[in-house]
């Protein structure tokens, strides 16, 4: 009986190491994105509008445009606080 189980144990061991490394392994990412819409007094969407976030320390600016449905998209913005 206590043969069995070594066998067991050389054949499912290297099996779920194995299986272990096929998961996807994610980073941590400190950087932020912004994301939002412009529209106008109306409500209606502001297409092609620049926007910019720019840090109040180190003036950093980071910049994007709206897309055709007034949304802008600014990835990998440092932590801090923007005006």
């Amino acid at each position: 009986m206590k043969s069995s189980y070594v066998v067991l144990i050389a054949v499912l061991l290297p099996m779920m190491l194995n299986l272990g490394g096929l998961r996807p392994i994610q980073a941590q990412e400190f950087r932020a994105t912004l994301t939002g819409q412009v529209t106008d007094p109306s409500g209606a969407v502001v297409v092609s509008a620049s926007v910019s976030a720019v840090e109040n320390d180190t003036h950093i600016t980071y910049t994007g445009t709206t897309s055709a449905t007034g949304v802008y998209y600014i990835p990998y913005v440092l932590p801090g606080t923007y005006t």
